[in-house]
């Protein structure tokens, strides 16, 4: 069944990713209150899966991860859900690392530790710049649309 609100219009799904379960955890309380659908994982590869399987309409993923940087998980995006918009946090803001980000269509880089209230603004500015008008309009789902995503946690 397709989440929605009173108004019939599709909740957003954001898609958080980090393998630091504390900063996991961290990124689930900024969006805890707001009205998003949260699909959280440690595993990049998790990530991955539900990007080929699931409408994720924000991913906010860490750079820094065993196995599978951020930045080569936005290349995916870019690929598997162009009008997903993409947060990529770092320790590590060097230039480097905005150049590979930028190199993949980022729309923001934020360094880690994030300061809470400027984040959720971005998000929430990011999915109201980079959906396009009728992507939370309830509509007809064609045969080879993706699902809505589902609140989920992976470990």
């Amino acid at each position: 069944m397709m989440p929605t609100t009173a108004a019939n219009v599709l909740t957003p799904c954001v898609l958080l990713v980090d393998d630091d379960p504390q900063a996991l955890a961290a990124l689930g309380r900024v969006f805890r209150d707001e009205p998003y659908q949260v699909l959280r994982t440690n595993d990049p590869w998790q990530a991955l899966e539900w990007l080929k399987s699931k409408t994720v309409h924000l991913l906010v993923t860490d750079e820094f991860m065993p196995g599978l940087l951020g930045t080569d998980l936005l290349e995916a995006v870019r690929f598997l859900s162009p009008a997903t918009a993409t947060i990529l946090l770092t320790g590590y803001p060097k230039p480097a690392v905005a150049y590979r980000g930028f190199q993949q269509r980022m729309d923001l880089l934020m360094p880690k530790p994030w300061e809470d209230e400027p984040l959720r603004d971005a998000a929430l500015r990011l999915l109201r710049q980079r959906a396009p008008r009728t992507v939370f309009k309830r509509a007809t789902p064609s045969a080879d649309a993706k699902p809505p995503c589902e609140e989920s946690r992976a470990n």
